[in-house]
């Protein structure tokens, strides 16, 4: 079994890789994945520390959700263009492809969870904490920068109704 879910590990990851790397094949970007999984793997650090690396990477998960569903739901009103999220300075590229309220509010809302003790549901609170301090910002600085206003302005019909 061990040896099905690394074989699975390398497909993707070669894939993933492929995807970036449109000039190079599948065969070679999986080979790249494999020659840097065993040389990462022989050096005992990064297999010691890998456990607190996933857990200080998925505490950016709480955060993100916050600003990901206020955005959504509060700010767009569930409405997307869904060809322009992949436009090049279309509505949504904010400042050189950067939103920097959004990125405030995740590292605001990192702080948030790590001082936040576990009895008081650190994800829920973080989620709470930081889509309403996304949303109170977004609607104080819509006025004053024509960015924010393009990308969250934009009528189109609702998701659902694109299905």
């Amino acid at each position: 079994m061990a040896v099905l879910i690394n074989v699975l590990n390398l497909y993707t990851g070669g894939l993933s890789l492929a995807n970036m790397f449109e000039g190079v094949g599948r065969f070679w970007t999986t080979l790249a994945i494999g020659v840097a999984g065993v040389a990462l793997s022989t050096r005992p650090a990064v297999v010691q520390g890998y456990v607190q690396y996933t857990t200080d990477l998925g505490n950016l998960f709480a955060p993100i959700a916050g600003v990901l569903l206020a955005d959504y739901i509060f700010v767009k009103h569930g409405r997307l263009e869904l060809t322009a999220l992949y436009r090049k300075g279309g509505p949504y590229w904010y400042w050189h492809g950067f939103n920097p309220v959004a990125l405030a509010w995740v590292a605001v809302g990192l702080c948030v969870y790590l001082w936040t003790p576990v009895i008081y549901i650190q994800s829920l609170a973080t989620v709470l904490v930081t889509g309403t301090g996304y949303f109170v910002s977004m609607r104080l600085l819509l006025p004053h920068f024509e960015g924010l206003s393009r990308a969250s302005t934009i009528s189109t019909q609702p998701v659902e109704a694109l299905r």
